[in-house]
């Protein structure tokens, strides 16, 4: 079971890792098929082995068929509550306090503790100890900030701010080219004002 715990932790983590990519190759599907192959790819094997751990804890847990139906119904009242305590927390406190890869890492990071943990101090299996390492390989950095692109037409675009909010993902990009120089501000891909800098004038 902590083998399936630790396994879904490296799948957590290298969510923010392969999401570019993912997403890329999701594009030429269109909007409703790529969002759906896109998600399943990145969320469904974490998912999928999450949810083998129920059933496990739960062979564990009912040592007598008696017991069976309080234990399996006193799992699914913890795990609805945890999945509504989850929800809540996310939408409305970690996505604006770390952003969405540092609650990526977060995740990844606790069930792979908590697996190796188990391995070092319960099966006294220390070599498994040295898996911690894989948490500073994949540390995430901030946020990269003014990260310049020249685009086909000879205009630069460079990201002048990048924040997680509870709006969504907040970008904030100038373009130059020649003497034009705009800044917009784009929240989820969408662009939702801009000025030019020259005057302070909106575009």
């Amino acid at each position: 079971m902590y083998g399936i715990i630790f396994v879904a932790g490296l799948l957590v983590l290298a969510i923010p890792i392969a999401k570019a990519t993912v997403l890329t190759l999701s594009v030429p599907l269109g909007l409703r098929l790529g969002s759906f192959v896109s998600s399943t790819l990145l969320f469904g094997p974490p998912l999928l082995l999450l949810g083998c751990v129920s059933p496990y804890l739960i062979k564990i847990a009912a040592r007598e068929m008696a017991n069976l139906g309080r234990t399996v119904g006193g799992f699914y009242a913890l795990s609805t509550v945890g999945s509504v305590a989850g929800t809540a927390l996310t939408g409305f406190v970690l996505i604006a306090l770390l952003g969405v890869d540092r609650i990526f890492y977060l995740v990844g990071s606790l069930l792979i503790t908590l697996a190796i943990g188990y391995f070092a101090f319960f099966r006294k299996r220390w070599e498994a100890a040295p898996a911690l390492l894989v948490l500073l390989v994949v540390s995430p950095g901030g946020h990269d900030v003014a990260v310049s692109r020249t685009l086909a037409n000879g205009t630069t675009a460079i990201l002048v701010a990048l924040h997680d909010s509870h709006y969504g993902s907040l970008k904030v990009i100038d373009y130059r080219y020649r003497q034009a120089h705009t800044r917009e501000l784009v929240i989820d891909g969408l662009i939702q004002g801009g000025i030019d800098m020259r005057n302070g004038l909106s575009v």
